[in-house]
């Protein structure tokens, strides 16, 4: 039995399990290329077995959770998908402790619902928490690190908690990326849920008249450079509608890259990467993508 097989086995008995997994039936932008082994954990204890059993065979793994932001190639380890299956939320007075897999947007409604303050402009954002607290997602001038006390992860086969000021967060940065998020707090505010559902509203309304929320897509390409906004950038300079393969700047946001005709992740790659080499020659600086690429595989 091949080092492979074994390790499905040991899986499949531990929780949801499938092998040679098709990954554009779950990215948002409908490409992908095939993961030999997908796991769903849905509680604590079978993520610790998983990461065990992974450990163990010293095969590489990746942890997912809707893949929103991800352009992703055959892998030939484990794929962790972290998503509905663990997505518990609690409500503790101004406080909300919520699973890793729970999406943003659903914990921004129970927020409104509850009458809590402070989630508003990151409503709509796609993907789920864990993901949204690794990469310290924003929109409309507000982030995770605003609303974000505390995190509960794995590191190091160890569960430890960081506080606020310990996930060290930049623009679209923490140092939670090498490690497996399990819990995120949010310390929020009383307030009016009239007033907070209608600013949801308000900012969900310019993500559908500013983003191409209706074409498949990672959402955006490029990390903003202070005083280079990338996406005015690429409009002024022509590039909406560039396409390579079935890949295309889109017509509407010069920083999303939609999958227009059966794109592949090779198109999208050689599309940013044409991109990059404009920005950096009549700009002098390198963008870096928000979009988190992965093609590693397995030895």
């Amino acid at each position: 039995m091949s080092s492979t097989r074994r390790v499905y086995v040991k899986l499949s008995k531990i929780c949801e399990t499938a092998k040679n997994v098709n990954l554009s039936k779950f990215t948002s932008n409908r490409i992908g290329g095939v993961a030999k082994i997908m796991v769903s954990p849905s509680n604590l204890e079978q993520i610790i077995k998983v990461l065990d059993v992974i450990e163990k065979a010293q095969i590489s793994y990746v942890v997912l959770g809707n893949m929103t932001n991800v352009l992703i190639d055959d892998y030939d380890g484990v794929v962790i998908r972290i998503a509905n299956n663990f997505d518990n939320v609690e409500i503790h007075g101004s406080k909300i402790i919520v699973e890793s897999g729970c999406s943003l947007s659903k914990v921004c409604s129970i927020a409104m619902m509850h009458s809590l303050t402070g989630l508003e402009e990151l409503f709509g954002i796609p993907g789920t928490v864990g993901g949204a607290v690794v990469m310290n997602a924003g929109a409309f001038g507000s982030c995770m690190e605003n609303v974000v006390s505390c995190v509960i992860a794995i590191c190091n086969g160890k569960i430890t908690h960081y506080t606020n000021s310990e996930c060290d967060f930049a623009y679209r940065h923490s140092n939670l990326q090498d490690k497996f998020v399990l819990f995120v707090q949010f310390d929020l505010k009383k307030g009016n849920k009239n007033q907070i559902q209608t600013k949801m509203m308000e900012y969900m309304s310019t993500r559908k008249n500013s983003q191409p929320l209706d074409m498949p897509s990672s959402g955006c390409t490029f990390k903003n450079i202070v005083g280079l906004p990338i996406g005015k950038l690429l409009d002024e300079d022509g590039f909406k509608g560039c396409s390579v393969g079935g890949a295309c700047v889109s017509t509407k946001h010069a920083n999303f890259i939609v999958n227009k005709n059966n794109a592949t992740v090779n198109d999208v790659v050689q599309l940013i990467e044409k991109l990059q080499n404009h920005i950096l020659l009549k700009y002098k600086v390198m963008p870096q993508t928000e979009i988190r690429i992965i093609r590693r595989k397995n030895e």
